[in-house]
């Protein structure tokens, strides 16, 4: 495939990549392998280290999440339980069918996310990072979950329902909201992320392929609306990089990674960013002023691409 800008950090790699930022300068990337093990590539901050095999028997793309510190990897297994990695590889117990999807809403607190065989959204929550339990939360719906936090001991959970409409379920503390219908008709699992305290912004791809988006103010949700684009079937990624910025990346028919951002006034055109994508995108920020993509490529290896607010899109 032709560079664009994109950096190969090769392996070979048969799922969605994971990336998160330690801290500033660092970045950890996850994907599984061929041999089904969890794998990883680390920037140290002065370069890439080799790839090294964290082991495990995964049957689905890796979720990470930081909290307390720590680096927490949940993937399903061939067994159907979800699976954790901090130092060593443990079963949650469980029996879910789809990848999960975690949050981090407090110094030490960890939650997963799949959906159950019952089509029932199944929460695995931590407190402390080390225990935890199940918990229904009940709905039914046809698409992975997908879960952000904006503030300490708050999560907010999104997925497809099984009447193609956008459905939403929050849970503060001990209160607990239950699932309301946010509308639409939508072909996609969904990307929530948040730029500030009781702010929500949310995509998702329509029967016409094109980009939608719909948000909460604090008080009330606002209508779907259309970002156009023509959108491959892959799920969008979204992240809020700093307040009032946001930026949604999805996949073109031609297998590019295509993006559009929100500068805190309008929507910037959606602009091509090349490479070709056989994944979803990855995309991690360690400053407000720099992001990094990651994608599997069609030859099944890892592709890196980055944005400083300086020079733009590498090149």
């Amino acid at each position: 495939m032709a560079n664009d800008g994109w950096e190969s950090l090769g392996g070979r790699l048969f799922s969605t990549p994971s990336a998160v930022c330690p801290g500033p300068g660092r970045i950890d990337v996850y994907a599984t392998g061929p041999d089904n093990a969890l794998w990883l590539r680390r920037w140290n901050g002065a370069a890439w280290e080799p790839w090294a095999n964290l082991g495990g028997t995964l049957a689905s793309p890796p979720a990470a999440v930081l909290s307390g510190g720590q680096t927490h990897v949940f993937a399903t297994g061939v067994d159907h339980a979800l699976w954790r990695r901090t130092d060593h590889w443990e079963s949650l117990g469980g029996t879910i069918a789809t990848p999960p999807t975690v949050s981090a809403s407090g110094p030490s607190r960890v939650d997963a996310w799949a959906l159950g065989t019952d089509h029932a959204v199944w929460q695995w929550g931590s407190p402390d990072g080390k225990t935890g339990q199940w918990t229904s939360r009940g709905g039914f719906l046809t698409s992975r979950p997908a879960a952000v936090s904006w503030q300490p001991d708050r999560y907010d959970v999104f997925a497809r329902g099984g009447d193609s409409a956008g459905w939403h379920i929050w849970n503060m503390g001990v209160q607990a909201g239950s699932w309301e219908s946010l509308g639409g008709v939508i072909t996609s699992a969904m990307a929530p992320t948040s730029w500030a305290a009781n702010r929500l912004d949310v995509f998702a791809l329509g029967t016409d392929s094109k980009l939608y988006t719909k948000w909460w103010d604090g008080s009330a949700w606002g209508g779907w609306a259309s970002l156009e684009g023509t959108c491959a079937s892959v799920n969008p990624s979204a992240i809020a990089r700093a307040p009032q910025r946001l930026d949604v990346f999805t996949v073109a028919t031609n297998n590019a990674v295509q993006t559009r951002a929100w500068d805190g006034t309008h929507w910037v055109d959606w602009l091509s960013l090349g490479g070709g994508a056989f994944s979803e995108i990855s995309v991690c920020s360690w400053a407000a002023d720099r992001l990094d993509l990651f994608m599997v490529g069609v030859d099944s290896t890892l592709w890196h691409k980055w944005w400083t607010q300086a020079g733009g899109w590498s090149k």
